[in-house]
């Protein structure tokens, strides 16, 4: 565990985040869009199996030709990610490792193995669920998510290892010009990890929706064409479905997937500190920012753990409203305020109701 002293004056709701110890390592690229750019990870060499090729003209994955049994290496990753932040955070990645430490829930797995197998290219119709369909019985699938193609009715394919190149089983939307959807249910996700594979282009938009269809964050991910490449996000909002398109209308897949539904934070009841206001109003502590005698509380976090702070109420012995307030974050130094990692100055109030008197406030 770690505790963290949060120093206020006069606080009455706001909302923050503390990072009891930030796992992201995401490295900023310098760039020439007003976007953010990012890369993880190290580049790894794959040798993989080659049985079906792309013939000229094909539209679908369904049309691949047998190509006799032969070998590929190739060197790829990280992928490189731009996008455009939404009003809620959505933390992208391109490293598993990483992606895994970062998240503070049970992340499900689903590596689709139990399908038609190794070398087999298959429609499977269009939804793939736990509920079973073309490419595996009901129940082989984990809970909680399906793969649709963008044109409702259009197959989903599989794509088994060694088929075209790659190393994993890999899903996603048969015909080319259609784009891959995950979508989780019924509950959504906040989590998801997938090793994406772009057919012989290297771009990739990746659209994040809320569970209301909302859009929170979209990523344009740089892949090494036709290889395995991480991405994954975790987000503070519950993901509803995550579209996946690469460009050109060339045909994406993907595999190896993992998933999250607990909230970030661990959600609710676990998280709450409290020091009660036990109604007496009989003393209390200096929290005004104009003067040396200011107020702090401790708040713990789990060690590796995110904890997102919505709201905090005070009892406050105030001279009329208050207007806004300052807020900062620190470490703790046996109980005392430490070394500062965060603030926020002039957070609006939410609301103030009067609870009771004393000492002519």
């Amino acid at each position: 565990m770690k505790k963290i002293t949060l120093l206020f004056a006069c606080i009455v709701a706001f909302s923050g985040v503390i990072n009891a110890q930030d796992s992201r390592s995401i490295v900023e690229v310098p760039n020439t869009t007003n976007n953010p750019v990012y890369s993880q990870g190290d580049p790894v060499t794959t040798t993989a199996t080659v049985l079906f090729e792309k013939p000229m003209g094909a539209q679908d994955y369904s049309s691949f030709v047998s190509s006799g049994s032969h070998t590929v290496t190739s060197t790829h990753g990280p992928a490189i990610i731009s996008g455009q932040r939404g009003a809620m955070a959505v933390t992208p990645y391109t490293d598993r490792a990483t992606f895994q430490a970062a998240y503070s829930g049970t992340l499900i797995s689903e590596d689709f193995a139990g399908g038609p197998g190794a070398g087999a290219i298959t429609p499977c119709g269009p939804v793939v669920s736990s509920s079973g369909d073309g490419c595996f019985p009901a129940g082989e699938l984990v809970d909680g998510f399906n793969i649709t193609a963008s044109v409702v009715g259009n197959d989903v394919i599989y794509i088994g290892s060694g088929a075209i190149g790659n190393t994993s089983t890999l899903m996603g939307a048969n015909t080319f010009a259609d784009f891959t959807i995950l979508t989780f249910t019924p509950d959504g996700a906040y989590a998801a990890g997938i090793d994406l594979w772009t057919e012989g282009v290297s771009n990739a938009d990746v659209r994040v929706y809320d569970m209301g269809g909302g859009l929170l964050d979209t990523f344009v991910v740089s892949n090494t064409p036709s290889t395995e490449n991480f991405f994954g996000v975790i987000s503070d909002d519950a993901i509803g479905k995550i579209e996946i398109q690469a460009e050109a209308d060339a045909g994406e897949l993907f595999g190896n997937m993992e998933f999250g539904i607990d909230p970030i934070g661990g959600g609710g009841g676990a998280c709450d500190e409290e020091n009660p206001n036990d109604g007496t109003f009989e003393n209390g502590f200096n929290c005004s920012s104009a003067s040396a005698f200011q107020t702090a509380n401790d708040v713990t976090v789990a060690a590796d753990q995110n904890f997102t702070l919505e709201n905090i109420t005070a009892s406050i012995f105030a001279n009329g409203g208050i207007s806004n307030v300052d807020v900062n974050y620190y470490d703790d130094a046996a109980g005392l305020p430490g070394s500062l990692i965060g603030s926020e100055a002039s957070v609006t109030i939410d609301n103030q109701t009067v609870i009771g008197s004393n000492f002519g406030f």
